[in-house]
């Protein structure tokens, strides 16, 4: 009976227990630069999972993410938490989407990224 109810006591650890895939967070960090290389700050990064994408294209109400970028230009996704799904193998495509002005006329740049969950992903955006 003792072996048993120590045999059940491992089964059930081991069953409760995550993979360290799972431990691991997903992050992306977008550059956002001109032409000749210049680091863009004050500039708003949205992110959108591909579900998001297919469904609601560039419409930054049903982004998935969004955050602006630094004084270096960029703009950080910390432990991105999406689905993960569309690709497959833990791998979801993502679409990285920046907006700016220049001379008073509006501008966007899209990106897209296919990033395995739990890895670092470093994306790059050029503006003109």
């Amino acid at each position: 009976m003792k072996r048993f109810l120590t045999t059940l006591v491992v089964a059930a650890t081991l069953m409760g227990c995550s993979s360290d895939d799972d431990k691991k967070t997903t992050n992306a960090q977008v550059t956002v630069k001109t032409t000749s290389g210049i680091a863009v700050s004050g500039i708003t990064v949205y992110a959108y999972g591909e579900d998001t994408w297919s469904v609601s294209g560039d419409d930054t109400f049903f982004a998935d993410g969004q955050s602006v970028t630094s004084s270096t230009g960029v703009a950080k996704f910390n432990n991105i938490e999406y689905p993960f799904t569309y690709v497959g193998n833990n791998q979801e495509t993502f679409r990285f989407s920046a907006h700016y002005s220049k001379n008073g006329v509006n501008y966007t740049k899209v990106v897209g990224q296919t990033i395995t969950k739990g890895e670092s992903a470093v994306v790059t955006i050029t503006v003109n």
